[in-house]
């Protein structure tokens, strides 16, 4: 890919391609030389709208996946984790700048350690993930914009030119639904539990060919599915060296290509069904949670919602052992969508989450939740830094490693000549997307009303566009999507980019599945009711912290709701599937030997926290028959919890529970979000449940329960 090639482009835009091609995340403005950023949407709705752009990004992704330079694909994804070598000559030094006056060609070495560019756990996660897109985003647009050169006939080359204009990196949005009816894991039908929509992953992301019209000749062909999997290329330089590939082996992990919740790690194969069941059987809580995090004031400050860590020692601002209330953070939303989409798959792992292509679509998605946030909350960033300290630096003004804003002149090996000229991107840079030259396609819909506070209008949009498919106190009812979020499967399939009708080889879906089926029958979206019903008067959680380097890697805490008769699930490997399943709580943290910011948080003695939301499995057991739920009120709640809430601890690639009494700083409780007829909500902790479900946490069977 070649600047000689991009005949079309302006000075301007020649040389911030030779910035990006040399891994400075630029402007995409400056790039595609217009005034104004283009907007991101979900992948549906971009496949449809912008079918000759999106076929131009698999061929860039192909592209890309092909090349082993510094801005490859498995260059830029170990960035994210491995393999344990420096990204472009950058040396990694924590968030602090390079004393050093020059800079040699250096490892990512911490000691005996892999130092690694890891922004998890801390306050930077958000904004240290926005320069990690925009270079995938610029990456692929080179490539886009090279292959619509590439096409012979001039009309067509044309043709695809001004499609190249439409592409941003599209979001994948786990609560917009895919396809008509669908059946999952729980309790409602025995075993099972239905629901009128499908929030399935999206259909491109589970097909292992697909059909593009190629340059030069525009010609359709089947070619392998660049977003269904990363193969590893063992021969190309650069890619999957011996002491990587021995990591990965040593781990457990398919060392030939990327796989989403597999039985076994060492699967060479998605299990779609698997993944089907985890966005399904979770998704009304995560979208509760979702509706929380943006509308509730409790979530209104920066340094809550930032990040999942919390501090036991060495933070003075800690000065209690309870639980904290709104444990819930943009982070938390990531690590447990992390989980459901991979398993004990790649996702499943941050040293190589990166690698599977659907991650760059997740993660946008969390982007775009950043952006909403802060849309509600634009007053609202890092707090100042000790005004005591002569020498303390504002946290958002610490440099995001690896990501260049202006690289120094280097020499014909690519290595930095001085730090002086250098200058990396820091979170103040990217507060506004606009920054990067991009936007969310949801700021196209909201509008601000007279006598509006800043933020009401994003609070109203979000409320809008989410509130149908959860049912909450002042809304108790799963609705009609509006009609911006009505499933569009029957259009996506109907391009040219699926082969075959099928979905995948190992599902059967019914045709509800995959189309909108207009036969549902579901209560009409009305304004949301003011008057609140006091057998549903509020929202349940549990909540959890628990040391992040417990593991020293990632593991999840399974949250049940199951009767005495009931066995959890055959097997630990099933929990994620087990019908009494309430939730979830994603630790997402590596291995301290790859990743110093990891060895850094355990020495710390840094906790993930995180609030859980249980209500959608409490509703399914007060709508049995012969039920022992009558409401959702304190006094039927706290006994059915006392009773039946019980918890495991599983280490990834671990086929035993580990018990939770030996697991470091954990700690479990109860709390609701009680909404009102007038004003707030408040929230509630309920410690004396704590008590009496501790003796639920055990290493024992299931079947020994």
């Amino acid at each position: 890919m070649s600047l000689s090639a991009a005949m079309g482009l302006t000075p301007k835009q020649r040389a911030a391609w030779k910035e990006s091609a040399a891994g400075v995340v630029v402007d995409m403005k400056r790039l595609t030389g217009e005034n104004i950023g283009r907007p991101r949407m979900d992948i549906d709705v971009f496949m449809v709208k912008h079918p000759d752009t999106f076929n131009l990004m698999l061929q860039a992704m192909i592209a890309m996946q092909d090349d082993p330079s510094a801005v490859g694909y498995f260059q830029v994804a170990g960035i994210h984790g491995w393999p344990r070598n420096g990204w472009n000559f950058v040396p990694q030094t924590g968030w602090e700048p390079s004393s050093q006056s020059t800079w040699e060609h250096n490892p990512k070495t911490y000691k005996d350690r892999f130092g690694g560019y890891c922004a998890h756990g801390v306050h930077v996660f958000g904004p240290w993930h926005r320069p990690y897109l925009s270079l995938m985003e610029q990456t692929l647009w080179r490539h886009m914009y090279t292959i619509a050169e590439s096409y012979t006939d001039p009309d067509t080359s044309e043709r695809y030119l001004d499609a190249v204009k439409e592409f941003r990196l599209p979001y994948f949005d786990y609560f917009r639904p895919r396809g008509g009816e669908v059946t999952f894991p729980g309790v409602r039908d025995g075993k099972t539990t239905t629901s009128p929509y499908d929030f399935r992953l999206p259909d491109i992301f589970m097909e292992e060919k697909v059909t593009l019209n190629l340059a030069p000749d525009n010609h359709p062909d089947s070619v392998w599915n660049p977003l269904y999997t990363y193969s590893f290329q063992h021969r190309r330089a650069g890619q999957l060296k011996h002491k990587d590939k021995t990591d990965f082996a040593r781990l457990g992990y398919n060392v030939d290509n990327t796989v989403r919740c597999p039985e076994k790690r060492s699967d060479i194969a998605h299990s779609a069904r698997r993944i089907s069941n985890r966005l399904n059987q979770n998704r009304e809580d995560r979208c509760a949670m979702l509706l929380s995090l943006v509308k509730d004031k409790i979530y209104s400050k920066w340094t809550t919602i930032a990040s999942d860590a919390k501090l036991t020692r060495g933070d003075f601002t800690h000065k209690t052992r309870e639980m904290v209330r709104g444990g819930g953070s943009l982070e938390d939303i990531h690590n447990a969508y992390h989980g459901h989409i991979g398993g004990d798959g790649a996702m499943g792992h941050p040293g190589f989450a990166a690698f599977d292509p659907v991650f760059w679509f997740h993660h946008c998605n969390i982007d775009r939740y950043f952006a909403l946030w802060q849309g509600a909350n634009p007053d609202e960033w890092f707090p100042e830094p000790d005004p005591t300290d002569p020498d303390a630096v504002k946290e958002s003004q610490k440099n995001l490693l690896p990501f260049f804003k202006v690289r120094a002149k280097g020499d014909d090996k690519g290595r930095v000549a001085t730090d002086a000229d250098t200058k990396y991107w820091n979170s103040d840079d990217v507060r506004s997307t606009s920054a990067l030259g991009y936007y969310y396609d949801d700021f196209n819909k909201i509008v601000d009303r007279e006598g509006d506070k800043p933020g009401d209008g994003v609070r109203r949009y979000v409320t809008e566009k989410y509130r149908w498919a959860a049912r909450v106190p002042n809304d108790p009812t799963i609705r009609p999507p509006p009609e911006d979020m009505k499933p569009i499967n029957d259009k996506v399939r109907a391009l040219h980019f699926f082969k075959d009708p099928h979905w995948a080889p190992d599902v059967e879906f019914p045709e509800s599945g995959l189309m909108f089926s207009n036969s549902v029958s579901l209560a009409p979206l009305v304004p949301v009711t003011q008057k609140i019903d006091p057998a549903f008067d509020r929202e349940w959680y549990v909540d959890s912290e628990v040391q992040r380097a417990a593991a020293n890697g990632p593991f999840t805490i399974f949250f049940f709701l199951a009767l005495p008769e009931n066995t959890i699930a055959d097997h630990p490997s099933k929990y994620a599937s087990s019908p009494y399943l309430a939730g979830t709580h994603k630790i997402f943290a590596s291995l301290r030997e790859g990743c110093d910011n990891c060895a850094q948080a355990e020495a710390a003695g840094k906790l993930s926290v995180s609030t859980t939301p249980i209500t959608s499995l409490l509703l399914q057991y007060r709508d049995l028959q012969d039920n022992e739920l009558e409401s959702l009120r304190p006094e039927h709640v706290k006994p059915f919890l006392e009773k039946y809430l019980r918890w495991r601890v599983l280490f990834q690639g671990s086929s035993e529970p580990k018990d939770p009494r030996q697991v470091p700083d954990l700690v479990v409780g109860v709390s609701a979000k009680v909404y009102h007829d007038d004003g707030e909500p408040t929230y509630e902790d309920y410690p004396e449940v704590v008590e009496a479900i501790k003796s639920k946490a055990s290493a024992v069977p299931d079947s020994a329960v």
